[in-house]
């Protein structure tokens, strides 16, 4: 998610200035005004018009830690929302802190920890959602989490082991491929060849 910097007036008259994580120029004023202040500058923060935040590619294994951080920090009883700061910062440098920012800010709107991740469906799959809305719904949210956690490192097992068994053949297939080259363009003479020739003229 890009930042923005803003300065803005506070009710009191004084003026402020900052940096708030938003979708857009809009959406950083809304979020601005419902802290209380009123914005009066909201610019691209030139760091993030440089260089963008990377973006994860959908990981089970890496998935999978981050949900068991979160449920880690909720079973602690931790609030959410500061479960997600500290999720954010553990997460910093590797792409996947402009997802938790995203889902952070959309928390702390009032918006459902489900709706909020429903937007990244590139990195939470429906299933996921769906147990997580299933948790929130019945108040078992940490321990929802700890089993999509370990449904996730299952899946990233699984998906290493067939990797693993595939790598072999995959490598025999190759090496055949290159030995079969070998053999057409060195031993078997080319057609038309001064040895072809001869061998077909009677004696």
């Amino acid at each position: 998610m890009p930042a923005f910097t803003y300065r803005a007036l506070a009710g009191s008259g004084a003026s402020t200035h900052g940096l708030i994580d938003a979708e857009t120029p809009r959406h950083a004023r809304q979020l601005l005004r419902a802290r209380g202040l009123y914005p009066t500058r909201v610019e691209t923060n030139p760091t993030t018009r440089r260089a963008g935040p990377r973006q994860p590619q959908r990981d089970p294994a890496a998935l999978a830690l981050s949900t068991r951080q979160l449920a880690t920090l909720l079973v602690a009883g931790v609030p959410l929302t500061e479960a997600l700061d500290t999720l954010v910062e553990i997460e910093h440098g590797t792409g996947w802190d402009s997802v938790w920012t995203a889902v952070r800010a959309a928390v702390r709107e009032g918006t459902s920890l489900a709706t909020a991740l429903q937007p990244h469906d590139r990195i939470f799959p429906p299933t996921y959602c769906a147990i997580v809305a299933a948790g929130e719904r019945s108040g078992t949210l940490p321990a929802g989490l700890e089993r999509l956690a370990d449904q996730l490192d299952a899946h990233a097992a699984t998906r290493a082991s067939v990797r693993s068994a595939l790598t072999y053949p995959v490598i025999m297939l190759l090496v055949t491929a290159l030995l079969l080259v070998a053999l057409l363009a060195w031993v078997v003479p080319p057609s038309g060849s001064p040895h072809t020739s001869e061998t077909l003229v009677p004696g």
